[in-house]
């Protein structure tokens, strides 16, 4: 005779196969599980480009902004195309709750145009682009956390993910004329 014994509750393999899942999904949203595997495009901040358009002082539409530069990379072989999110980009500083703003594209300096509604990148191909983040109600001199969000679309395959970019920076953003 044989005993059968059923378990109540959830294994520690199905726990360890969800997390597998989860923690993907913070940093990449995919309509195709193949192209979710891993990001697409990767930016990359330049070094010492970080900088603040406080209040409404810079023109060209930008008010309580921050800009950086940043190389874009395509990993794949196909064509992508690249663009912000509206609403999904913010602004955390350190000891205030996080405040969303407008992620902007540039091809050039931000205060003489350039804007692009969005980008595209050849595979294999490495860009440079001003990003700017404004219209968060304050451009204060505190540390904190820029996080952006913007979607690739593969023109290949018609594929598309949300990647999310976070960048820590420090107290004492110099304005972006002093650069």
């Amino acid at each position: 005779m044989s005993v059968q014994r059923s378990q109540a509750g959830v294994s520690r393999r199905t726990v360890i196969a969800g997390a597998a899942w989860a923690v993907p999904a913070i940093a990449v949203v995919s309509n195709a599980p193949a192209f979710a595997a891993s990001p697409i495009v990767e930016p990359e901040l330049i070094p010492g480009t970080l900088c603040k358009y406080p209040g409404g002082s810079a023109g060209n539409d930008l008010k309580h902004a921050y800009r950086f530069r940043a190389n874009f990379t395509n990993k794949s072989t196909h064509t992508v195309n690249v663009e912000p999110l509206p609403g999904a980009s913010s602004i955390t500083f350190d000891g205030d709750a996080g405040r969303v703003g407008r992620l902007r594209f540039f091809e050039s300096d931000p205060l003489t145009g350039g804007e692009l509604g969005s980008f595209t990148l050849e595979g294999g191909e490495t860009k440079p682009f001003y990003l700017v983040l404004d219209n968060y109600g304050n451009s204060q001199d505190a540390s904190g956390t820029i996080t952006i969000a913007f979607k690739v679309t593969d023109n290949v395959t018609g594929e598309s993910m949300t990647q999310v970019f976070t960048v820590r920076f420090p107290k004492g953003i110099i304005g972006c004329d002093k650069l």
